[in-house]
């Protein structure tokens, strides 16, 4: 994928895992808001999240009241996460290559047919394996005919752009983040490729994989809309034990 302000993402590997990296976060976000309203008689922050406060004066309130939630429901909250993942798009269910699947895309249209057509292919090839009640290579894994079609989906997505109502979320440093969360289960970071453009981002990743026919190399991809508001310039790619956080 070239062109239109394509940047490339380095992919960094962290040790930890899914959920011990979301309560170290938890755990320094409650730092960062405690520190921030103590700084000052009026519990006004100093710095970067003094703009944050100044235009929204309840923001650490509902900060603290997000990170109380999240300590009470913490294994809802967890299978929630786990459950969003989005998983990648095996290439060799389109009929056009990779070159096509991983061209530059460049209007909001373009990039949501696109992600259409992934979930089509998804879709049909999911049909095909439960009408042949066999067992195919698929999404990193073997999913067989028990397996139901959201197994292709993040659950709860009913939409192609559903996932952006839990996308933001606060960070360490106690600000918003667009975060999205992609199931790399078998990968590793050498081999995974992530590429934002002005409407989207894209994960292309190579993977083993063993079939009837022996041991051969697959690849796989999945391209999600961006928002206009989130910053293009500065995203970071994770990878946990089977999780790219970006």
């Amino acid at each position: 994928m070239t062109g239109h302000n394509t940047k490339r993402v380095p992919v960094h590997k962290d040790g930890r895992t899914l959920e011990q990296r979301q309560k170290d976060m938890v755990s320094k976000l409650r730092h960062t808001t405690s520190d921030s309203t103590s700084s000052r008689p009026n519990g006004a922050a100093h710095g970067q999240s003094d703009l944050a406060h100044y235009q929204h004066p309840d923001w650490f309130e509902d900060v603290n009241k997000w990170i109380d939630g999240v300590d009470r429901m913490w294994n809802a909250e967890m299978r929630r996460m786990r459950s969003e993942l989005f998983p990648l798009v095996p290439v060799d269910l389109f009929d056009h290559g990779l070159h096509d699947l991983l061209a530059p895309y460049g209007d909001v249209p373009s990039i949501l047919d696109r992600m259409d057509r992934q979930m089509e292919a998804m879709r049909r090839h999911m049909e095909s394996v439960m009408d042949t009640n066999v067992r195919q290579p698929m999404l990193g894994g073997d999913v067989g005919s028990h397996k139901p079609e959201c197994a292709l989906v993040p659950h709860g997505i009913c939409g192609p752009l559903d996932y952006l109502k839990d996308a933001y979320e606060p960070g360490e440093d106690g600000r918003v983040h667009f975060k999205v969360r992609f199931n790399v289960e078998g990968y590793r970071p050498e081999d995974i490729q992530v590429n934002t453009s002005e409407h989207g981002l894209t994960v292309h990743a190579k993977k083993s994989v063993k079939d009837e026919k022996g041991t051969r190399m697959r690849e796989y991809f999945r391209t999600i809309y961006l928002p206009p508001s989130v910053d293009k310039d500065h995203f970071q790619a994770n990878m946990t034990e089977v999780t790219l956080v970006t």
